[in-house]
């Protein structure tokens, strides 16, 4: 019973430590310190979604800056824009779906409704609500 504890603990971590690699990567690059990435000129804030893509085993971590991938050693860069995504899941293989805001200066509306990416989130195409306003 102590192995199953253990291990439903290891796994957890595991990831906590790949998302905080990823988010320190962007934070280096953009000082100087670390490995290249595309990551722009911002570091990661913060995450509002994780998944792993079953096409190529890696971790994609949503935030406000966009998406970043997660490289098995570690380095991370951003795979598509700099869009803030609020909402984030993988559905299949290549196959994101996201919700959220354009990234800042775009000039466009302040939702982007329901999105789908089938290139493991590198672009998007809206699905529903694309520059509706919120529900009251």
């Amino acid at each position: 019973m102590k192995t199953r504890s253990r291990a439903a603990t290891v796994a957890p971590v595991a990831l906590l430590a790949a998302v905080l690699a990823a988010c320190s990567s962007a934070a280096d690059s953009q000082s100087g310190t670390g490995s290249a990435d595309n990551s722009g000129g911002r570091a990661v804030s913060h995450v509002h979604g994780l998944g792993v893509d079953p096409a190529d085993g890696r971790l994609y971590v949503a935030t406000h800056e966009g998406v970043i991938a997660v490289a098995d050693d570690g380095p991370a860069r951003r795979v598509g824009d700099r869009a803030d995504y609020m909402g984030f899941t993988v559905i299949g293989p290549k196959t994101f779906l996201g919700s959220g805001h354009p990234a800042e200066g775009i000039g466009s509306h302040g939702n982007r409704g329901l999105i789908r990416s089938t290139d493991s989130g590198r672009t998007w195409k809206p699905l529903s609500l694309d520059g509706s306003p919120s529900p009251r």
